[in-house]
């Protein structure tokens, strides 16, 4: 078989080339978990600056709706990688989690910042 690449069996060794693919990658999404759960929190006073007129109430709503939304998916996210598979599941959520960052980034109101 010229011209593909061999799987590891289960429990086999992987080849010495892919070990550092496999640590950038755990470096890459231990970054993102990190960025992930501390982002918000960072930027909640440049939203108070680029909000003024909403209560500091209010905005709180943007750090609890992230907080509920990450603890419901990462609840089912074992689940899901068990029946999409790791890597679609990695792959899917990395690009929602860009997709949704600049949604948020791009909000005009608070309220959308929220949803």
């Amino acid at each position: 078989m010229s011209g593909t690449r061999a799987e590891a069996a289960p429990g086999s060794v992987a080849p010495a080339g892919s070990a550092g693919r496999v640590l950038a990658l755990c470096c890459a999404a231990t970054f993102l978990a990190f960025l992930d759960s501390t982002v918000v929190n960072v930027a909640f006073p440049d939203l108070r600056h680029a909000f003024p007129e909403v209560p500091t109430a209010r905005l709180t709503w943007v750090v609890s709706a992230y907080a509920v939304l990450f603890a419901a998916l990462l609840a089912a996210a074992g689940r899901l990688a068990d029946t999409l598979g790791r890597r679609t599941l990695f792959l899917g959520s990395t690009l929602a989690f860009t997709a949704t960052s600049l949604a948020a980034g791009a909000a005009p109101t608070a309220g959308l910042l929220i949803l």
